[in-house]
């Protein structure tokens, strides 16, 4: 039986809009990391994949994974830079979003089709803290005393 070249590639996910394929199969790279990639309104609004959204949740302290609530983390990148940002939640999505969020994206230049890589630490150690590694290659194009002014954020 042979397929055509769309039926052999992964669809979009209905929940989360991934289209790597993964959503069907939840895991983390190196049991830590996941990817995320930057849709249209990623700026205000970027879903957590579904393949890795229970470990998202579970590493964030979430105890009703179909519930919704609304929590405070860190995002902490290479460079030294910590966001606060509310990781929201709600029966079949969880996703970022906030000033925080907005800051990240902005000092960063993120852009629509990247890949932003996470990292979850590793859960043999416990942390008490809610701090999710952002892992970035690229250095801040914007400096902190950017944010500091009202008119900017």
């Amino acid at each position: 039986m042979s397929y055509s070249d769309d039926e052999s590639l992964p669809g979009e996910c209905s929940w989360c809009h991934d289209d790597r394929g993964f959503c069907d199969r939840p895991h983390l790279d190196e049991d830590r990391r996941l990817s995320i990639k930057l849709e249209e309104v990623f700026d205000c609004d970027t879903l957590i994949p579904c393949h890795a959204r229970c470990y998202v949740l579970e590493r964030m302290g979430f105890e009703d994974h179909e519930r919704n609530e609304t929590k405070k983390i860190n995002l902490r990148t290479n460079h030294g830079m910590d966001f606060e940002v509310n990781l929201y939640n709600s029966e079949s999505v969880s996703h970022f979003g906030c000033p925080g969020w907005e800051a990240l994206c902005k000092m960063y230049d993120f852009q629509e089709g990247m890949f932003i890589t996470m990292d979850l630490g590793d859960r043999n150690i416990d942390q008490d803290n809610l701090d999710i590694w952002v892992l970035i290659d690229t250095l801040p194009i914007l400096s902190l005393s950017y944010f500091n002014c009202s008119n900017n954020v």
